[in-house]
């Protein structure tokens, strides 16, 4: 999953050096942060996730 999102923002001049660096959460339905090392287990087909820039 990681390498997938930083593929996504591989050429955005704005963001995209911090979420090379990691800076970024990803946000569950409820609102809970999805640690890098769950992502693989805890996201499920048709979740709606978000991401925020930290």
């Amino acid at each position: 999953m990681e390498e997938f999102i930083k593929q996504a923002f591989l050429h955005i001049e704005v963001i995209g050096p911090h979420v090379q660096e990691g800076h970024y959460d990803l946000i569950g339905q409820n609102g809970e942060i999805i640690l890098p090392q769950v992502w693989e287990t805890m996201i499920q087909p048709d979740w709606s996730i978000t991401m925020h820039t930290v």
